[in-house]
C-alpha cells in the first residue's frame, strides 16, 4: 500500500511469508523508483562493523565455522503459537542467525533442517546447517519453547569471535578480549532489549535516502530474497509451507466470494 502510495519503505523483517510475494514487493519498489529495505536491524549494529575489521586483520584466521543458538520462551505468544500469524521460530527470529551466517559465509549451497512442529502446526524448535563453498558451514539452532544463550560463534583456524546477544549484539569476545559496546540508555520504557539500537538502522534509511539509493548495500533486496527463499526451504522441510497455506486462503475467499455473490443474486432476483 505504501508503494503503491508512492511511499519509501523500511518494512518489518520478514518482509513476506512467501518468495513470491517478496520478489512482488521488491520488483513494485523498481519499477516506482522507490526505496525499499527489510529492516533486519543487527546488520546496523557497530559490533558488525568491528566483526569485519578483525576478520580482515585476519585474527581469527580462515573463517571455517559459524554456530548460533537463539531461543526464546514464547510459544504461547499469539505471534509465535499460530499458524494464520505466520507463527513459530524461524519466522519470527530465525531470520537473524541466518543473515548473519550469509553475512560471514556467504551464499549457501545447500540447506538442511529438521525440527518439531506443534498442535498448531508452526515451528517449536529446529535445527538447520548450511553448507558454504570451500568446505565451510553454519549450524544453527532455535526454539520457540526455553531461553538459548542466544550467541553466536564464528570460527577460524587461529580462533573464534563471539557475539551476544545474536540479533541486538553489544558485546564481542575475540582472543584478545572481551569488548562491550554499550548503548544510550533511552529516556523512556522501551518493548523490546536493546530497542535503542533500531537507531542505526535508521540512520542507514536516512543515509540511502540523502544519496537517492534505492537500497542498502548493507541489506540488499538480493539478500531479503535469499533470506525469504532459505527460510521457506527450511519451514518446508520442517512441515510448513505458507506458500500452500496461501493458495488454500486464495481458493476459500473465491469459494466464500461466490457464495455471497448468489446469495446476494437469490436475494435480490428472487
Amino acid at each position: 500500500m505504501c508503494l503503491l502510495a508512492g511511499k519509501r519503505v523500511l518494512c518489518e523483517k520478514p518482509m513476506c511469508l512467501t518468495l513470491k510475494k517478496t520478489k512482488e514487493i521488491i520488483h513494485l519498489a523498481h519499477d516506482k523508483g522507490l526505496f525499499l529495505m527489510e529492516g533486519v536491524w543487527s546488520r546496523f549494529f557497530p559490533i558488525y562493523t568491528r566483526i569485519r575489521e578483525e576478520l580482515v586483520k585476519g585474527t581469527i584466521g580462515e573463517v571455517q565455522n559459524v554456530q548460533v543458538s537463539m531461543g526464546f520462551a514464547v510459544h504461547e505468544r499469539d505471534r509465535t503459537k499460530f499458524r494464520a500469524f505466520g507463527g513459530g521460530g524461524l519466522y519470527d527470529f530465525g531470520i537473524y542467525p541466518i543473515q548473519f551466517a550469509n553475512w560471514i559465509l556467504g551464499k549457501p549451497d545447500k540447506l538442511t533442517c529438521s525440527g518439531h512442529l506443534t498442535a498448531e502446526g508452526v515451528d517449536e524448535s529446529s535445527s538447520m546447517s548450511l553448507m558454504y563453498p570451500h568446505n565451510r558451514m553454519a549450524s544453527i539452532l532455535l526454539t520457540t519453547k526455553c531461553d538459548l544463550p542466544n550467541e553466536a560463534y564464528v570460527f577460524g583456524t587461529l580462533g573464534h569471535i563471539k557475539i551476544w546477544p545474536v540479533h541486538c549484539p553489544t558485546h564481542m569476545q575475540t582472543p584478545n578480549g572481551i569488548e562491550e559496546h554499550p548503548l544510550h540508555a533511552p529516556d523512556m520504557r522501551l518493548n523490546y532489549l536493546n530497542g535503542i539500537g533500531l537507531r542505526f538502522e535508521a540512520q542507514e534509511v536516512r543515509k540511502c535516502l540523502v544519496k537517492g539509493r534505492l537500497q542498502s548495500n548493507k541489506m540488499p533486496h538480493s539478500e531479503t530474497e535469499l533470506l525469504s527463499k532459505l527460510m521457506h526451504q527450511s519451514a518446508f522441510e520442517i512441515g510448513v509451507d505458507f506458500e500452500e497455506d496461501e493458495k488454500k486462503q486464495s481458493r476459500s475467499n473465491s469459494r466464500t466470494a461466490s457464495f455471497h455473490a448468489e446469495a446476494i443474486a437469490t436475494g435480490v432476483f428472487p
